[in-house]
Parts: structure tokens; sequence; C-alpha cells
């Protein structure tokens, strides 16, 4: 082709050559200045910690059995963080951790660019990916994935049991989530599959199955059962907690345990002589801790009096929970000091001592 006979071909030629050189080049510097300037995933842990809302981790007695369908929500929560050693936690998720009960009051663990969510549900929320069936601790469970494989879910049962509306969650949910930035390729299924198999045992080691209901009221089957050393009824799940306070009122009024109404809430149904009953129940952990007053000592611990013939006590120091304790007695000069000596002759175990 001669050029010389088409000016005006060979210049834009030369144009469109020289506008796709430039766009070559700004591509690359777009590219360069991306991965230099561009959005970066974090390299460290968050801070401050724990999150907005969030609240530390405390030590809790791990349930057994199917019990950890029936704790109360904050317990899990601490109970499913501390299942596992945080060097375990950090070799899990390959770096270091940070744990917390967030603000929706699950346990959340991160590293400096993963996440993870376990909690108790009621039943498979809808997922959207690819599932399947697998065996995680040695119960049944479901795995599921986003297509970006940036999220990765497992559902895993840990009771067979009808669900008792918010009380009994016979599923455990774990969800981990990678910074979008972070374009690590880690294999999440893999990884939270692994994060199930270590801390579905630690929480379902081998114990009571949960009990039936037996009646409309939410009894549950008579048992005795004595206080966790060191937590006594504190972060119990809740027919452990009614079970421990019916075997103390039992035994303090010399009544037998078949005849003692344990409920699935936690509480003690009225446990009666002819000369006096009691009842007591369970107050679970709440995940805000508020300004509270207890005026009172009853078994050296924080409590505070109805003025009605009860006594409510607190558990622990580092969390709102408590037992309140009804007693009566027939012909009674002193209804204070009756419930008083009674809560501490029945206190003792339920606090662990």
């Amino acid at each position: 082709m001669n050029f010389g006979r088409h000016p005006y071909r060979t210049v834009s030629l030369l144009i469109v050559a020289v506008m796709a050189f430039w766009a070559l080049v700004g591509y690359g510097l777009i590219l360069v200045w991306d991965k230099v300037f561009g959005p970066q995933a974090p390299t460290s842990l968050p801070s401050p910690w724990p999150s907005a809302g969030g609240s530390a981790v405390r030590t809790v007695p791990l349930p057994t059995g199917e019990m950890v369908a029936a704790l109360p929500a904050r317990t899990a929560a601490d109970a499913l963080c501390t299942a596992i050693p945080e060097q375990t936690w950090s070799k899990l998720l390959g770096g270091p951790i940070a744990l917390e009960v967030d603000v929706f009051g699950y346990c959340h663990v991160v590293t400096a660019t993963l996440s993870l969510d376990v909690h108790p549900v009621d039943a498979k929320p809808f997922t959207t990916g690819a599932t399947k069936p697998v065996r995680v601790g040695g119960h049944d469970a479901i795995l599921a994935a986003d297509e970006g494989q940036t999220i990765a879910t497992l559902f895993v049962t840990v009771a067979r049991t009808s669900a008792v509306p918010g009380m009994v969650y016979p599923m455990l949910d774990f969800d981990l989530t990678e910074d979008f930035r972070a374009d690590s390729g880690r294999d999440l299924v893999a990884m939270v599959q692994a994060v199930g198999d270590a801390v579905v045992p630690a929480v379902t080691a081998p114990g009571l199955p949960l009990p039936p209901i037996t009646a409309a009221a939410g009894e549950l089957p008579p048992r005795e059962v004595g206080g966790v050393p060191g937590f006594g009824i504190a972060d119990s799940a809740y027919p452990m907690a009614a079970w421990q306070l019916c075997t103390q009122l039992a035994k303090a009024l010399s009544v037998p345990i078949a005849e003692t109404k344990p409920k699935a809430n936690g509480a003690c149904d009225t446990v009666r002589t002819q000369a006096a009953f009691a009842t007591a129940s369970y107050v679970p952990p709440t995940f805000r801790e508020q300004e509270e007053s207890w005026p009172d000592t009853v078994a050296g611990r924080p409590a505070r009096f109805d003025g009605d013939g009860g006594v409510e006590v607190k558990l622990r120091d580092d969390s709102n929970q408590s037992v309140r304790i009804f007693y009566s007695v027939a012909r009674s000069n002193d209804q204070r000091r009756d419930v008083q000596d009674f809560a501490e002759l029945v206190l003792p175990p339920l606090l662990g001592r």
C-alpha cells in the first residue's frame, strides 16, 4: 500500500495507534494505582475492641449432651467463644484472633480479614448458593457457600427435640466471611467445617439429652442434680437450673425428688410440706449490664428482699444473673427472717460451694 497517496488515512492510523498506546498506558497506570493506592485489606485486628455494642467474653461452664440447645442466649455466646482455646481459634483461622459477644449476642471471632459469627438457631435459615449434607463432630450438618466463595455457612443439629419457642435452639449456625479486599483464595468452606469439628464436640461432650416436656405447663421429669463446682447454678441450661433448684428445695424441706416440679423455663414449682412451701426460679444473664440495687446480703452474696416472702440473690460479680426464692411458713412471726434462713440453707450448692 502506498501511504503517500493517502495522507489523511495515514494520519488517522497514526492517531489511532497513539490513542491505543496511551489507552494501554492509562490502563496500566490505573492497575498500578489501584494496587498501590486503592482499597487494601486490613493487616491488623480491629480496634477498639470489643466492637460497638459488644462485650468481653466471660468464662462459663461448658454444656454437655444436648444442653447447649437450652442455654440462655448470653451464656451460649460465652460458651461457644470459649469452647476451644484462643490458640486453637488462631490456628483454625490462620492468624491472631480477637473474641467478643457482639451487639447481636453472637460469639464473634475475627482475624485481620476474617469474621466468624457462631450462635444457636431454632431452624435452618434461608441460604443462597450450593449446599451439601456433612457430618460435623458426630452430628448432622449442612454446608452452604455463596457463589463468590467469600461467605461460608455451617448449620449443625445439636439436639433432637421439638422446639420450645424462645427456649430451645437445636441448631448451631457458623457464618464465616472474608473481607472482599483480601482475595486470599482460602477455602472458606473447608475452614468453617474445621471450626465446627473443633467447637461442636467441646459443647456436646457426653451428657444428658434434652428432657421431654411432660405437661402443658412445661414440666420436666424430676431429677436430682447437684451444683457445678465453682459455678453452681450460674450459666446453666434451663433444665439443669430447674433440676438444681428442685434438688435443693427438696433437701431443705425433706421432700422426695419425685414430688418436685422442675420447669422448662429454669424454675422449680411449689415444693410443699404441711408446715411450709417454697418456689425458686433462675434469672439468666443479660447482655447489657445495668446498675441495680442490691442492698442486702444472703449467703455472702448481694441480695434484695421483696417484702412478700421472697428474696433475689445475685449469683456472680461478672454478670447480672440471679436466683429468686420464695418461702412461706405457717404461723410465722418473722417472714423476712424465715426466707433469709431458708435461702442461707439452700444457696451454697447453687453458688458452687
